[in-house]
Order: C-alpha cells, then structure tokens, then sequence
C-alpha cells in the first residue's frame, strides 16, 4: 500500500470529484490481473480523468507524493502490463475518447487514448477515401495503446508497426508539464500540424514501446492510409512443411505488392471448428495456412498483382519441390464454412484466442532468416509440453516488405487451474531462452521475460536506458517495477543529468 493513501485520494477526489475515484476493493480487484499468466496486484484507488487538464493535475499530486501511476485503458495488452506491481494509482483512461480531427490532407486522425478501433472504424465511415488498419483484435482495444506498443495489423507488409505510422503525440511529463512532440510542436496557423515526426529531433521514441514508464501520452496522430477501390482481396496460401512457408512468406513480402502477410498453424484452423481434443493432424493436411490481404486501384492494377504473386509462387514451389496451393478467400470459407471470416472483418473477436479464461504468447520480432529455425525449435519444445488440454498455436508475420518477421507462440489456459499456470510459465520460460539464442526479441515484454531478455543485452544500452528514465521519471512514479536491472556503475553514472 502507498504511504498517506486517504490523504492523496482526499486530493485527487478535488480534482475529478468523488464519482470517478475510489479506492474500494470489490471496485480495485478487476484491475489487479489481466488474462497473462502473471501475478496479480492490487492497486491502491483507480482514478478516471476526463480531460487533458485533470490528468496533468493527477501526475503533480502523485509527483509530489512519489506515488506509482499505471496508465489503463482496457488492460488486454497480453504481457501484464498494467498491472500495478508496486501498488499506487490506476489511471484509467476510458473517459478520454475524442477522435479530435480526422485531417483528410494528410491523412491522419488525432485521438485520445480511450479511442478504440471500433469507434475509429465508425467515423472513418464518413470518410470513404481513407482506412486505418487494424489488429487481430476486438473492437474495444485502444488504438493508441496499440500504436505506442507498435501493434501489428493487416496493413503489417506494407507499412510495418502502428508504432511506425505515429506522427506525433501531445504528453504530460513528471511534473505535469504538457509538451508537443513531432511536426506539431511548431506554432503555426494550421489547427494541428500533426503531419510528421521529421525532420526536428525525434523524441516520440521515448514514449514508444516504453509501457507508460516516461509519462503519460494524451494525443496521438496516427497515419491513415488511402482506400483502393479493390480493397482488403484476401487470399489463402497452404503450405505442407515449414521451409515453403518462410520461403513463401518472405518472398512475397519482398514483391511489396501485398498489404498483409499473416500466417497460422493449422492447429489454429481446427481450434476455429471445434474440433475434438487432443488435435491431431489427418494425414496429408496441410502444416500452415497464409492469409494474403491485397489492395488494388482498379481491376488492372489487381489482375497484375495476381499475375505476378502467382508466378513468384511457381518459382518457389518449383525451387523446393514443394506442393503450395493458392486459393481465394471466399472459395476457402465456401469449402470449410464462415468461421474465418472474422478474419477477413477486423477489429473482431478472434475465437480460438478467446477459447479459455486466460492466454498468454511468446511474441518476438525477428530477423527473417531465423524464421525456419524458430518453427523448428518451438515443435521440439512443444512436443515435451503436449497435453490434450492445452493447444498451442503458431502465428506469423512478415512485415514492412519482409525486412522483418513477426514470430509467436499463443497458448489459451485455464487461468484458474494452478497446473495450467504452471505449465504455461515453464512452456513460455523455455520458449524465451530458445528465441532469444535465435537473436528474436519479445515484444509487449512483461516482468516474466524482461530479467532474461536484459541479461542479454548490451551494457551501453542499459546505462543509456537507466539515464534516459532517471531524467523523465525521477520520482519513479510512471508504471515502475517494469524493465529494472542493476547497470555496471562507472563515474561517468554519478554526474546528474
């Protein structure tokens, strides 16, 4: 518990009234755990902000008290991120939900945090030239918790990360002061300027993939994109072993013809039918399924995409004397039933991940030359892990015309069966120490990855990391207890910043 808990909520209560704080535990407990497998938390009082101004006045009171804020919004970030380890104050942001502009010219929307993708998908409705692109995930996640923890989505090929398509962002530092970062921090007659993030000195990295640890962020703009007149065309690849998969996944992504490339075990397929358990392959049955999403600006500019991805897919299967079958989308559902479909209609709720009361992944991203052997290497740990109750599932990426790949294992459990538990942080623990000998890094990275993953990195980049924190966080208030290690102290490490 926080020291002076009643005075700081007696505080805090001044600045958002007392229907929007409490510190009750039957109102506390929703937020102390997530669906991970990580261990739960209990905050000390949950605060909802409304406004830019009311949070400023929320990271003064707790600055000057030195008391922990978690920012939240829907808590489905899959890694344990907002779970408050050390206690203090959830900053729930729901209430926070404008989108402020949707700038037509230079194709991007500024939103507040609570802005989900449902309720960015609605207003882009309005708009029919422009499109966003979304993750495969329900329609209540946060489009700039997404960004900021550069989410993947079915625009991934083309564009990479959301992270990479953020413009710019309005945040609140330590002491509340509120700074402009990007195009936008120039004064000028244009009601926003939230354009680029270039060519100034880039400072929105200091809040990407931070998980809330240097401030809180309280508008993003995140890049739109021009809707083609054929769009979102899916198509399915099937692939009988894991070298014509990462072959076809990669060479495609390199055609930069593609808007998507994501890829699924078949164990996922069967999870998606409910077929009985333990899931075992049928003889002949394919290994992977690809899901290709193509855009195009007219019927000529899509049958030439077609023609050429086709010829590349001879090429590979020629190559490897390997049988890869390329069927459209809805001939697939035609022979298999709708299921899928929630695929081919981002944001939704993806059914085998919801399939048990928790979930939990070892996501990586990872150099392309790699992929086969993580395929691998991930079968031979599953293999020692297989119980009929427990299904693993493969999902992969390629990403920003193959220059990088997503890799990651998902597996739903039973959060409340103490063996299921265990089994999922002894299955992830060997997974991490595999894919990090492969040079693989964890992304949306939680407590239970970090000390390995730390122990591997760079001593330069932890002194630059410890110096960079103690300067946007030096009361230690901003989501603390994630990312911590003891550096290799030098007389260059004592001199203030």
């Amino acid at each position: 518990m926080i020291p002076k808990t009643i005075e700081i909520v007696d505080e805090l209560e001044k600045i958002v009234g007392s229907n929007r704080i409490t510190n009750k535990k039957v109102d506390l407990y929703q937020y102390s755990f997530d669906c991970t497998e990580n261990e739960q938390h209990m905050p000390d009082c949950v605060i909802m902000p409304e406004t830019v101004e009311e949070l400023q006045e929320i990271v003064k009171v707790a600055s000057s008290y030195k008391t922990p804020l978690i920012p939240y919004i829907t808590g489905s970030n899959v890694g344990g991120l907002t779970i408050p380890l050390k206690g203090g104050i959830i900053v729930d942001q729901k209430l926070m939900n404008r989108i402020i502009e949707i700038n037509e010219f230079a194709m991007y929307a500024l939103i507040e945090p609570g802005v989900t993708f449902g309720q960015l998908k609605n207003e882009l409705e309005k708009y029919p030239d422009l499109k966003y692109s979304y993750s495969f995930a329900p329609p209540n996640v946060s489009v700039m918790a997404n960004a900021l923890l550069a989410g993947y989505t079915n625009l991934g090929t083309a564009q990479g990360t959301t992270g990479e398509g953020i413009n710019g962002m309005e945040v609140i530092l330590y002491d509340g002061t509120l700074a402009k970062i990007g195009s936008c921090f120039l004064n000028s007659d244009l009601r926003s300027n939230y354009h680029s993030r270039f060519p100034i000195p880039d400072m929105t990295s200091l809040f990407i993939c931070w998980q809330g640890m240097s401030g809180f962020v309280t508008k993003l703009a995140v890049e739109l994109h021009p809707k083609s007149a054929i769009d979102d065309k899916l198509w399915v690849v099937v692939c009988f072993d894991a070298k014509s998969t990462t072959e076809v996944m990669y060479q495609l992504g390199r055609l930069e013809l593609i808007d998507d490339i994501s890829t699924v075990s078949v164990e996922t397929a069967h999870l998606w039918y409910e077929m009985p358990k333990p899931i075992r392959l049928v003889p002949g049955e394919p290994k992977f399924v690809i899901l290709l999403t193509i855009s195009a600006h007219n019927r000529k500019h899509y049958d030439i995409k077609m023609e050429i991805i086709h010829e590349k897919l001879k090429e590979i299967e020629k190559e490897l004397e390997s049988r890869i079958i390329l069927v459209a989308f809805n001939t697939f559902i035609h022979l298999v039933g709708d299921d899928p479909k929630s695929a081919s209609e981002l944001p939704a709720i993806i059914e085998p991940l919801v399939s048990k009361s928790g979930i939990s992944w070892v996501g990586t991203i990872c150099s392309p030359e790699v992929m086969t052997e993580l395929i691998i290497e991930s079968k031979k740990i599953l293999s020692k892990y297989e119980k009929p109750e427990m299904v693993p599932m493969f999902e992969m990426k390629s990403m920003k015309a193959s220059h990088y790949q997503v890799f990651r294992v998902f597996t739903p459990f039973d959060k409340y069966s103490d063996s299921e538990v265990k089994y999922i942080k002894d299955l992830n623990q060997e997974l991490l120490d595999m894919v990090l000998e492969k040079g693989a890094i964890p992304y949306k990275a939680g407590v239970n990855f970090t000390p390995k993953i730390l122990n591997r990195a760079d001593e330069g980049w932890k002194k630059l990391f410890t110096r960079i924190k103690k300067v946007m966080d030096p009361n230690g208030i901003f989501n603390p207890g994630r990312w911590e290690f003891d550096v290799q102290k030098s007389d260059e490490d004592n001199v203030d910043a």
